[in-house]
């Protein structure tokens, strides 16, 4: 404005001005133009003022679209550098559990030997070094095991499907008969809805939930898991609730992380990973799993996920 007194020219420029009833401020185009006397002073400015706030709100418009395009050819990259790299990790996963799990059935199968035909010249202690690394051998054949069924889980190529969860809940009891019979378990299933899921990654998750039920069960008393599923709004509740040696619920942040263990592995054998593999299938259904328990006293784990998953 000082440049057009000066020069004794018009300037325009574009404002937002408040509207003293409503309070928005809207765009307008500001021109102020000097008026001269003969001698060519300026004797006094007119002024004019033009809505362009629809003008400037689609420039805007226009501006966010090209972003928006911008950033979603961005994510489309993204996204095929993570499937590239998610069948990347799969095919990494397949080669090193072949070739992790190879030398261990060695060792397995020597050891055993070893202890079978030569135990005549092998002390005692001797036979127990080779039971602690059959054993040692076992714990780290289930752990490339169950760490491959976690590298697995991922939505791509997966289709839900009306799945009855009774038959799921049926299923991985069958597969865990040897274990219930072992522990002399009741399992009490209550009828159960049927609702879309990825029925491979939901029975895995019946059968880790189940399984865990029936491992850490209390010596005093018959394992007692009931199975039920309540509604939540729109959401659906599946409830696995056991009368085992529970826990703290202070450790229930990290319980459904990889490798984490609340009891001690001469106690109760597992790799730590069959909590996490729940968790990961429960965000796979874009549900959410936690649990609550007090020591001694059982413990409850709750799988909301929604009523279309």
């Amino acid at each position: 404005m000082v440049v057009s007194c000066r020069r004794k020219t018009s300037f325009k420029r574009e404002l937002e001005l408040k509207n003293g009833d409503t309070g928005d401020f809207i765009w307008h185009l500001v021109t102020v133009t000097p008026v001269t006397d003969e001698g060519g002073e300026i004797s006094y400015w007119t002024g004019s003022m033009v809505d362009i706030h629809a003008q400037k709100v689609m420039e805007q418009t226009l501006r966010d679209n090209k972003e928006l395009k911008e950033m979603k050819l961005l994510l489309e990259e993204k996204v095929k550098e993570l499937n590239r790299s998610n069948q990347e990790l799969e095919q990494f996963a397949y080669a090193a559990s072949h070739d992790l799990q190879e030398p261990l059935r060695k060792i397995v199968f020597y050891s055993d030997y070893l202890n079978k035909h030569y135990s005549e010249q092998i002390d005692e202690r001797g036979k127990l070094y080779f039971g602690n690394m059959t054993s040692a051998s076992q714990r780290m054949t289930q752990l490339i095991h169950d760490l491959l069924n976690f590298s697995r889980i991922y939505r791509e190529n997966l289709h839900l499907v009306k799945t009855d969860l009774n038959a799921l809940a049926t299923e991985a009891m069958n597969d865990l008969d040897l274990a219930i019979k072992a522990k002399h378990a009741q399992i009490e299933v209550s009828p159960l809805p049927v609702i879309s899921v990825y029925p491979m990654q939901m029975r895995q998750l019946f059968q880790n939930l189940l399984s865990n039920a029936v491992k850490f069960s209390d010596d005093k008393r018959i394992p007692l898991v009931k199975v039920y599923a309540e509604t939540n709004g729109s959401d659906v509740q599946l409830i696995f609730e056991d009368n085992g040696v529970g826990f703290e619920e202070k450790y229930l942040d990290k319980m459904f992380s990889l490798f984490q263990r609340l009891h001690s592995r001469e106690k109760y054998a597992g790799t730590g990973i069959g909590l996490a593999i729940c968790k990961k299938i429960a965000d796979l259904h874009n549900g959410s799993i936690t649990a609550c328990s007090q020591p001694g006293n059982g413990a409850k784990f709750i799988l909301t996920l929604p009523s279309v998953a």
